[in-house]
């Protein structure tokens, strides 16, 4: 299996073509040609170091290991490979990773806040993904009433709308060509979790400025938002003008963690259709095609505009949430209820639960009858208790990549 083939699709692939129905769309791949000519055999070359342990790790992953710090290491070398020219430090987490699967036994990360800012990711070194790890424990720790026992004093520079407006928007913009990065992973990242700790009154303990919550939703729909597409996304710098780029996953995530209290839902669902055969994050399609993540997006974004539009449109949505089903489960879902990894995922683990939510999300676990169909879909209680009883037992054989956290979610969608 070649795990990490379309690690950076979004670079290599043969360019989307320039519109669907009016929809922008940016060449990152040709963005970064320009900063660097020889950037597509330098990526090679390191996809070629780097594809291996990946392997080896999710392997180890899918026999039941725990390898959080393996896990950190790899998912931030992946994404200096999708989003970054920085050959040196594509070198050196590559080599950190290696010597991390060669480890024996594997670095038990402590489960104690590290350092004056309080994360506990000991193995990354990127900030967006250190407040991705940090989101999971105070999640944990709020369910339990528990105040995290460093306080988190990087959340400080969110803490303030003029503040959150500048980091944000910040963020959003990247010039490829000029630098050599694409921030789209950063922004994406930081604005989910930031969001929903803001909204979530998270960590507990932590205060957040009074009129926060009304600020950020003011922010995303003002300032982050394209009016043209009713998308969010990044935006890039080209030459003397700036592309905005149409983006499913933080457009997933806007809506999504707003709980669809967005505006002019007929124009998201419009360009969400318009985009479908583009190339993901500006479409749906992974460099193989059709995945469970990218599809999940998709329809979770149905889901929640559902009864916001007009009929012609949910006739439009209720096909492809069908030709979704009917896909992933005759082609990435296993006899003994396991889903298909494949280069997309980050982990064993979350191939499993992206695989579980495209379900849920699609509608097959509704009562009776998925939401947008007049029929039951066959064999649908066979199907949710093949899946939980895989997925049961893969949380009770290791805790996965992440301590369990996407079995756990997975479960709560099969409404274990």
């Amino acid at each position: 299996m070649r795990v990490l083939a379309a690690a950076a699709a979004i670079l290599l692939a043969a360019a989307t073509p320039a519109a669907a129905q009016g929809v922008p769309y940016y060449d990152v791949r040709a963005a970064f040609a320009r900063f660097d000519p020889g950037y597509v055999a330098q990526r090679r070359a390191a996809l070629a170091k780097l594809e291996p342990l990946m392997e080896r790790l999710f392997a180890r992953e899918e026999a039941g290991e725990g390898l959080a710090c393996a896990d950190q290491i790899g998912k931030e070398a992946r994404w200096l490979v999708g989003y970054t020219a920085d050959y040196a430090r594509i070198a050196r987490r590559t080599a950190d990773l290696a010597a991390e699967l060669d480890r024996a036994p594997p670095t038990a990360l402590p489960d104690v806040q590290q350092g004056p800012e309080g994360h506990w990711a000991s193995c990354h070194e990127e900030e967006f993904f250190k407040l991705s790890v940090d989101f999971d424990k105070f999640v944990e720790l709020g369910g339990k009433g528990m105040a995290p026992p460093v306080r988190p004093a990087y959340l400080d520079a969110y803490n303030d709308p003029d503040r959150l407006r500048a980091r944000f928007v910040g963020l959003m913009t990247s010039d490829i060509s000029g630098g050599g990065v694409n921030q789209r992973r950063a922004l994406n990242e930081e604005v989910s979790d930031v969001m929903r700790l803001i909204l979530r009154d998270l960590p507990v303990g932590y205060a957040w400025a009074p009129g926060l919550k009304e600020s950020l939703k003011k922010i995303l729909v003002e300032d982050l938002r394209d009016p043209a597409t009713g998308y969010w996304g990044a935006r890039f710098v080209d030459g003397d003008r700036t592309v905005r780029s149409a983006d499913l996953s933080v457009t997933f995530h806007v809506v999504r963690y707003l709980q669809g209290d967005v505006p002019d839902w007929p124009r998201i669902v419009d360009t969400t259709l318009a985009i479908r055969d583009r190339r993901y994050s500006q479409g749906w399609q992974a460099s193989i095609g059709r995945v469970n993540h990218h599809l999940y997006d998709v329809a979770a974004i149905f889901r929640l505009g559902w009864n916001k539009v007009d009929d012609a449109r949910r006739a439009a949505m209720a096909g492809e949430l069908k030709a979704m089903l009917d896909w992933t489960l005759a082609d990435t879902l296993g006899p003994d209820g396991t889903f298909k990894l494949t280069e997309e995922d980050d982990s064993f683990e979350e191939a499993q639960y992206f695989g579980v939510a495209l379900l849920a999300a699609a509608g097959l676990f509704d009562a009776d009858k998925p939401y947008w169909s007049d029929a039951p879909y066959p064999d649908a209680a066979g199907i949710r208790e093949r899946v939980t009883k895989r997925v049961t037992a893969l949380l009770a054989a290791g805790n996965g990549s992440t301590g369990g956290a996407y079995y756990r979610s997975a479960l709560d969608l099969l409404g274990r």
